[in-house]
């Protein structure tokens, strides 16, 4: 099972947590990732992972925003 299909399961299951879950995703804007990994020392993630790391979170953001 996908995350996508888990969460719309766990989201039939617990409407209300869901919901909570978007709206806090809602709030994350791309900066706040960013920055969150910008944090990460060098010789703890490459460049290269870090923005593959970036870009999937942001894939995975719009796909449940989209739901």
């Amino acid at each position: 099972m996908s995350t996508l299909s888990a969460f719309r399961e766990a989201g039939i299951r617990q409407p209300g947590a869901a919901q909570a879950w978007i709206t806090r995703l809602e709030r994350l804007s791309s900066q706040d990732i960013e920055a969150i990994f910008a944090a990460i020392l060098s010789d703890r993630i490459s460049a290269v992972a870090k923005d593959f790391a970036i870009k999937m979170l942001s894939l995975n953001a719009q796909r449940l925003l989209t739901l």
